[in-house]
């Protein structure tokens, strides 16, 4: 999977600056001109957050499918209106992962979604478990989640399937594809934001642990919260066209 061997090659090389901010084209309609843009803000909905306690595996889990159970509602309802087959994917919540699955080296990994199995898989480590009651857990599934979304609707297969002239612009693609996931995961926050008995103030924190993802195959802070503030404000998967952004903003 060309996703993974991006992100493994981009852990050792650090964020340099880029140049002008020209896009070269990237001409497959199935990112750029995807029908899922024009399909409408998602439905708005209840999302009632079960309890959590820091260090408690059993409160997290039953969180952690709480919220699964509302992407689940949420994501199939409005893909089924856009006319696009609807298959819910697997989630394995785990104390220990594997040391290695889908591919990838777990050791350095707390979740991921794999492409192939239509299965998210997170780990509660030490740090997801120290402060589970923010948003944080929130988003890292909606996150994943948005690549089930991205798989359902063909962006995955024309993103792999799309050819790159050098290691800048594969490294782009892959931020183009890692920004568009985590802002289909805030327009879905966003739809269900009124259930949530949350203020601007978690909404803030949140903002800055997204920024912490940063890195060449994620983006920069700046467009971290670009993308994480396009997707809240409008609710809407047709605010994340990030194929048909400038390179500068998908830095």
């Amino acid at each position: 999977m060309r996703r993974l061997l991006i992100m493994l090659a981009a852990m050792a090389v650090a964020l340099a600056p880029h140049g002008a901010a020209h896009a070269y084209p990237i001409k497959d309609k199935r990112l750029t001109h995807n029908r899922l843009y024009k399909s409408g803000p998602l439905p708005q909905r209840a999302c009632a957050e079960k309890p959590v306690r820091p260090r408690d595996h059993r409160l997290v889990r039953a969180y952690l499918y709480g919220v699964f159970d509302c992407l689940n509602a949420t994501w199939s309802a409005h893909l089924k209106k856009a006319g696009f087959a609807f298959r819910k994917p697997v989630l394995k919540v785990t104390n220990k992962g594997p040391r290695r699955w889908c591919g990838v080296d777990f050791r350095k990994q707390t979740s991921y979604y794999c492409d192939e199995k239509r299965t998210i898989l997170v780990v509660l480590n030490k740090d997801l478990l120290a402060d589970p009651t923010d948003l944080y857990l929130f988003a890292l599934l909606a996150d994943r989640y948005g690549q089930h979304v991205q798989n359902l609707v063909g962006i995955y297969r024309a993103y792999e399937d799309h050819d790159y002239r050098n290691k800048k612009e594969e490294r782009e693609q892959a931020r183009r594809y890692e920004l568009q996931s985590l802002c289909f995961s805030t327009a879905f926050l966003k739809s269900t934001w009124r259930s949530l008995d949350r203020s601007a103030r978690d909404w803030r924190i949140l903002l800055s642990y997204m920024k912490e993802w940063q890195d060449a195959t994620v983006g920069t802070a700046a467009n971290i919260t670009h993308w994480a503030k396009r997707g809240f404000a409008k609710g809407d998967p047709g605010a994340c066209n990030t194929w048909a952004a400038p390179s500068g903003r998908v830095a």
